[in-house]
């Protein structure tokens, strides 16, 4: 019993060191926020971010809010954080990326602000960073259990904080050399 009570113990401690990245709320949102070196130029790094974009949205051309040469801003959903209610009701989250350029590194910001209760037709919007466990706070009329929202907010971290080593990784590649044709 010791010994499940200890495994236990540092499965939940290693849980947390993972998914404890750097991530604040502000102004109602739950926000990973990096400033990423590079060696691409802007124009290289913002072509980069665009097919690494372009891979990971389905349509990217209604993902993108913002292409200009310094700024790109990108829009989506965290798709299916939890299920439950026997997988009828899942929890969903609406996610802003916002990358700005400089030369030699790039500052990107990623933001979630409204989660989505969804049953076929029937949707009931919250924020997330207004419950567990961004708060103390469960008084939530959407029905769904606090293990739920619990789990869907650990969810959304780890998400975030996969777009963000994407991001990080697409920048950190060498430059690709001008190919003659």
């Amino acid at each position: 019993m010791k010994r499940f009570l200890v495994a236990l113990m540092l499965c939940f401690v290693s849980i947390t060191l993972v998914y404890s990245q750097e991530y604040k709320v502000e102004n109602g949102n739950v926000v990973m926020e990096k400033v990423i070196s590079t060696e691409m130029t802007i124009e290289q790094a913002h072509d980069a971010l665009e097919t690494y974009f372009a891979g990971t949205y389905k349509d990217s051309n209604r993902t993108n809010k913002l292409n200009s040469p310094t700024h790109l801003v990108y829009v989506g959903i965290y798709a299916d954080l939890e299920r439950f209610s026997m997988g009828v009701w899942q929890i969903n989250a609406n996610h802003n990326i916002d990358v700005l350029f400089k030369e030699g590194r790039c500052k990107v910001m990623i933001s979630c602000d409204i989660a989505d209760v969804t049953s076929g037709a029937n949707t009931i919007n919250y924020k997330f960073a207004e419950y567990v466990p961004f708060t103390e706070s469960y008084k939530m009329s959407t029905g769904a259990p606090k293990s739920s929202v619990t789990k869907a907010g650990i969810e959304l971290v780890k998400r975030m904080n996969d777009t963000m080593l994407g991001i990080e990784k697409t920048l950190q590649q060498k430059p690709a050399a001008e190919e003659d044709w």
